[in-house]
């Protein structure tokens, strides 16, 4: 009889080691991931009780401590973590002396009543556009000696299903403070009187539609006979505004109530400021300042300016796809097809993010340094974005820093989303979800792609939970959901130490949200390190960027150390408020809305500028003495 066949069987040793070697692996990545997220979390505990609130009592239009009190905050920051690089947090010496200053003159008045009417306005647009047009909204009504009706703000949706609280200018912005804030200023009501409510009362009041840059005159002429022969008139905000940036002399008084509106008057409601300070709190967890990016890559922008080129053929083909709807419906003119690397070379693209990234690097930015991704939409998505994180790992943005609880108390008017399950605030289970890369910058669970072409579908390849080419976020944010998001982004980016705008143009070729918060933080503390990147010099240096460390790479260092210094110091402050503030003057409040103390002008801080810049820059008024009481 055949003898049986036996497998041999392997001795259990080898087995017994790899489980041993699997089970201590996941022991120690355990454990370290469990340190990273308590040491992070600990650390924010210990931070919070040394956050300070800005606080800001309406009517109070001037600061002169706040300058100083930023320059001791980054100075005790660098003493407690020993910096090498401590000048890379330092505030601007040249400009500590320039402060904000927009109170009215002696001969101002309060509003003369009675009025001239009513004025109620409709604003579309974007929250840059929101915030320019509420401000002109105020000038006019000011200018007409008009009562003013809070605008509603068309973005938003008249409370789909719901809370009466939240609704149209009250979603954004604080309404009370905004009434008490300019009632010197002009009369507001949240309602027109009910002799104008009714449906036929109504259809029979005049609208005006002003462009974007409405003279004086136009209102004078058009508007207030409207308003006087019908006790009330309408206006609609479509782009971003509807009065002149460049106001005669004699009105400079206007500009100085500009500067309270918009960086007074204008204050987010109560929730998202709550939010917005739980943002700047996390990046601050380590006791560290951090570093806010707006790149500016929404795909309209790109398809406007002609940026095309300057991606790969699937995020090529979308915003050529883009430019060609805004040429047939005639909202630009131009050629379908533009060199976008001449484009570039003139200023007229953004900066890349993996451009950015070196241009951080070159200042003496270090690679622990925490940098916040502002902006609404990134084309491309992660893999434009991922030459930065791998430069620059702590890379978040209010996806990664919030949870989706955090963020649907936000939104309260949508009764068809549905928030996260996980416990309100869990910090620690969204912290875990960002050790991992790919999870870092996933978009919102409230987001919904939009099939807008071909790319769509043929470009999503899934890495992991993320859509690779995908744009962050996906454009299914509904437009109420990002006016609430840009609010976010704003709040973070005015308490950062440094602002660094990759992009500073909208869709239109207009200043972008970018432009307002350089002038909003130039106003708030001339001496903050905010960036006003020449971007056609910037481009010529990197494209001589050195692939390697030898003395070359020293070189291009220093040369492009020197030119984003320069764009930190006055010479860029007083060159673009000579040729910019005419498309936006809340982007350069300067002089107009400035005093200074001491003695400014110094020979080797203005040695740069011409004649012209010199008396420009000699404008500023001295600021006025203060009384004991004020101290």
């Amino acid at each position: 009889m055949a003898e049986s066949f036996k497998i041999p069987r392997r001795p259990p040793i080898p087995r017994l080691l790899c489980l041993l070697t699997l089970v201590l692996l996941s022991i120690v990545s355990m454990f370290s991931c469990f340190m990273q997220i308590f040491s992070k979390y600990h650390s924010s505990i210990a931070v919070a009780s040394h956050q300070h609130v800005r606080s800001e009592s309406p009517g109070r239009w001037e600061n002169y401590e706040s300058d100083a009190e930023g320059v001791d905050l980054v100075a005790a920051h660098g003493q407690g973590l020993n910096f090498h690089h401590g000048k890379v947090w330092s505030h601007e010496q040249s400009l500590r002396q320039l402060l904000p200053s927009a109170a009215p003159g002696v001969a101002y008045h309060a509003p003369i009543f009675p009025g001239s009417g009513f004025l109620f306005a409709t604003i579309i647009g974007e929250l840059h556009e929101i915030h320019s047009a509420v401000c002109d909204f105020v000038l006019i009504a000011r200018l007409l000696n008009a009562t003013i009706v809070l605008p509603k703000i068309q973005s938003i949706p008249a409370v789909k299903g719901g809370n009466s609280k939240v609704k149209s200018f009250g979603y954004l912005y604080d309404e009370q403070h905004f009434i008490t804030a300019v009632k010197d200023d002009v009369r507001v009501v949240k309602l027109l009187p009910n002799s104008f409510r009714t449906r036929a009362s109504l259809q029979k009041l005049p609208v005006k539609t002003p462009t974007r840059f409405s003279s004086v005159q136009f209102y004078l002429d058009e508007v207030l006979p409207a308003l006087s022969a019908h006790g009330a008139c309408g206006l609609v905000f479509a782009k971003g505004g509807g009065l002149q940036e460049i106001l005669p002399t004699e009105l400079v008084e206007y500009q100085r109530l500009r500067c309270r509106v918009a960086f007074h008057a204008l204050r987010f409601r109560e929730e998202i400021r709550g939010l917005g300070a739980q943002l700047v709190r996390r990046l601050e967890a380590h006791g560290r300042p951090y570093v806010v990016v707006h790149f500016g890559l929404e795909r309209d922008v790109l398809a406007y300016h002609g940026c095309a080129e300057l991606f790969q053929d699937l995020q090529t083909e979308s915003i050529q796809y883009q430019r060609k709807k805004m040429l047939i419906s005639a909202e630009i003119d131009g050629e379908l097809r533009i060199d976008s690397h001449k484009q570039r070379h003139r200023g007229l693209c953004p900066l890349m993010p993996s451009e950015v990234g070196l241009l951080l690097e070159a200042f003496g930015f270090r690679n622990d340094t925490q940098l916040y991704m502002a902006g609404t939409e990134i084309t491309g998505g992660q893999r434009v974005v991922l030459p930065l994180r791998s430069m620059y790992p702590s890379l978040d943005d209010r996806f990664t820093l919030t949870t989706d609880q955090e963020r649907f108390a936000l939104y309260a008017v949508d009764q068809q989303r549905t928030p996260d399950t996980s416990e309100p605030g869990s910090v620690y289970s969204n912290a875990w979800k960002k050790l991992f890369v790919w999870g870092k910058n996933r978009p919102s669970g409230y987001s919904y792609p939009s099939q807008k072409g071909w790319w769509r579908s043929v470009g999503e390849c899934e890495y992991g939970t993320e859509k690779y080419f995908a744009s962050t976020p996906v454009e299914g944010e509904t437009n109420d959901i990002q006016l609430l998001h840009a609010a976010l982004d704003y709040i973070v980016s005015l308490d950062a130490n440094t602002y660094f705008p990759a992009f500073d143009k909208d869709r239109q070729g207009l200043p972008n949200m970018a432009s307002l918060i350089m002038g909003h933080r130039l106003y708030q503390s001339a001496s903050l390190k905010t960036f006003r990147p020449n971007r056609s010099v910037l481009s010529a240096l990197l494209d001589q960027y050195p692939h390697d460390h030898s003395q070359e790479w020293n070189s291009w260092t220093r040369a492009m150390r020197e030119v984003l210094v320069d764009a930190l110091r006055p010479e860029a402050i007083v060159h673009l408020a000579h040729t910019a503030k005419s498309e936006l003057f809340l982007a350069h409040p300067f002089p107009e809305c400035f005093c200074r103390i001491g003695q400014l002008i110094r020979a080797n801080d203005f040695r740069d500028l011409s004649e012209d810049g010199e008396l420009f820059w000699g404008r500023v008024r001295m600021c006025p003495a203060r009384t004991p009481s004020e101290h």
